[in-house]
């Protein structure tokens, strides 16, 4: 199953470059909320799965939004 997601979100970076910097906010996001959690701070699922989303979704939206503009531009 995860060779099947990772290659999944390979073709997702092909088409989005820019999931990749996006993986690595997800991942500085979740080694912060590991080093707190160590600290006696939780995060409740709902915030912490809210952020994954947003950051994915964002980077979705901002990579398609650029894409529109540089094919606008390169038409015009």
């Amino acid at each position: 199953m995860m060779r099947g997601v990772a290659q999944l979100f390979l073709k997702l970076i092909d088409k989005f470059p820019e999931l990749e910097k996006a993986a690595f906010i997800l991942i500085i996001l979740i080694g912060v909320k590991m080093i707190a959690g160590a600290f006696g701070f939780e995060m409740p699922q709902f915030v912490f799965f809210g952020l994954l989303i947003l950051i994915f979704v964002g980077t979705l939206v901002y990579s398609t939004i650029r894409r529109k503009k540089s094919d606008h531009s390169t038409s015009a």
